[in-house]
């Protein structure tokens, strides 16, 4: 399952960047018909700013269930922003990463709000996200 979601945050990465051209042995670029590939389909699910609000996740979480019941190659990440500024905030976000190991959430980052983090909490997420 782990290489999977290598192959998977590679495919992400090349679609964003566009990567059609690559260094010949000469050091000038060629442009490379990517047609001839087999096709790769990829969904991607994205959250943020959670921000401790749960009442709408069991809805979402269902819909994630739906898309993975129907698709291959899905990928659940989550942009920051957990649980400060929230209702929970005071749990340092163990109530929304217990959340997010039940849904089974790729990966996720840290937001701008998650900062200032202390080594405690940076331990706490580190720890307890699910591999």
């Amino acid at each position: 399952m782990y290489y999977k979601k290598c192959v998977l945050c590679l495919i992400v990465l090349i679609t964003m960047f566009g990567c059609q051209a690559v260094p010949s042995e000469t050091g000038h670029l060629v442009e490379i018909d990517l047609s001839e590939f087999n096709q790769f389909h990829l969904t991607v699910l994205h959250t943020n700013d959670w921000h401790g609000i749960l009442h709408e996740v069991p809805m979402f979480a269902t819909l994630v269930q739906e898309i993975r019941d129907e698709t291959e190659n899905v990928l659940l990440l989550d942009g920051g922003d957990l649980y400060r500024r929230g209702p929970f905030e005071e749990f340092r976000g163990a109530v929304e990463i217990a959340v997010m190991n039940a849904m089974g959430y790729d990966a996720l980052v840290f937001g701008n709000n998650d900062f200032p983090i202390t080594d405690e909490e940076l331990f706490y997420v580190s720890e307890h996200t699910s591999e």
